[in-house]
This record gives C-alpha cells, structure tokens and sequence, in this order.
C-alpha cells in the first residue's frame, strides 16, 4: 500500500531528524547551549556516526536494480536532515514495491539493531553508567561521613587540648621558646 509505505517513509525521516536534533543539542555548544552535557562525548559521537553511516549507505539490491534512500525520495539537506519527496516516493514504489519497502525495513531494522546494541544492558552506555552510579555512591558516602564528623567536631566531641596544655606537663617551657 502506497499509503503506508509514504507514513513509513515520513515516521522515519521525523525520527532520524529527532535523533539529530537532540544529539546535536546535547553535544554542540551554542550561543543558548554554552556547555552542553555530552559535549566531546566519545560514545555519543560513535553512535551519531554509526546512525548517519547506516542511513548514507542504506541500498537494497545488487548492481542495476540497486535502490538508495535518494531513489525512493528521502534525501539529505545540506544542513544533514532527511526530507521525503513523497512524489518521487509514489513513483519509486509504483515501479518496484518490494525494494521501496524492503529497503525502507532493512534500515530501519539496522538503525534499531545499532542503537539497541548501543543502549542495551549489556551496552558501554550502561557500563558507564553503572560505573558513574558507584562513583556516585562513594561520593555521597564521603559526603556523609564528613557531614558526621564535622558535627561530632563541632557540636558533639570536647575541644582538643591546646599545645601549651602539653608543655606544662612536661616542664620544658623553655624549649617553647623555640617555636
């Protein structure tokens, strides 16, 4: 149905310029956005260029009956957002159906596979984090044990003897002279 494949086609141009916009947002400094969050990110950055690697040579078929993005009308802007020809679409689906669909479902399925295999359980995304969580957790231990301390200090525990307390005992004020 040339119905479905256009909404497909659109849902999956929205989703991949969402994805653009929001890594672009939280990892490129601006004029609004001074110091954004996974600015320099390594992680974000090799996600990014996997998801934009996939859709640049995303092709269904071999040799002459090879079909692109582009042939089927989803084209990259200059600024790298993807924008639908849904006339070149309708005609591209009119001449071979199969390939406009099963072109648009293979990328789609590797974009889901390399951002699933990227946030998964077992991903570095969640390694990171658990790692930061612990990072985290030891911070705000210390955090409570310095909060401990510092009332037992001040509002709990007697003052420590003065050193001048210590030479009168000893009987050598003499040398405390010297220092």
């Amino acid at each position: 149905d040339a119905d479905a494949l256009a909404a497909a086609a659109q849902k999956f141009v929205d989703a991949y310029n969402t994805l653009q916009n929001s890594v672009a947002g939280l990892s490129n400094s601006s004029s609004l956005n001074f110091n954004p969050p996974l600015e320099n990110d390594g992680l974000t950055a090799k996600i990014d260029s996997e998801v934009r690697n996939i859709v640049a040579q995303a092709s269904y078929g071999l040799g002459n009956d090879r079909t692109t993005l582009a042939d089927i009308g989803i084209n990259k802007r200059s600024n790298g957002a993807l924008v639908l020809d849904k006339a070149k679409l309708q005609s591209a689906f009119a001449e071979n159906p199969d390939y406009a669909a099963k072109l648009l479902a293979n990328t789609a399925d590797k974009l889901t596979s390399t951002v699933t295999q990227a946030t998964g359980t077992n991903s570095e995304l969640q390694f990171t984090r658990r790692g930061l969580n612990r990072a985290l957790q030891s911070t705000q231990n210390k955090k409570a044990l310095l909060q401990n301390y510092t009332f037992q200090t001040y509002f709990g525990l007697p003052s420590q003897p003065s050193l001048s307390s210590y030479i009168s005992k000893t009987n050598t004020s003499a040398l405390a002279g010297r220092y």
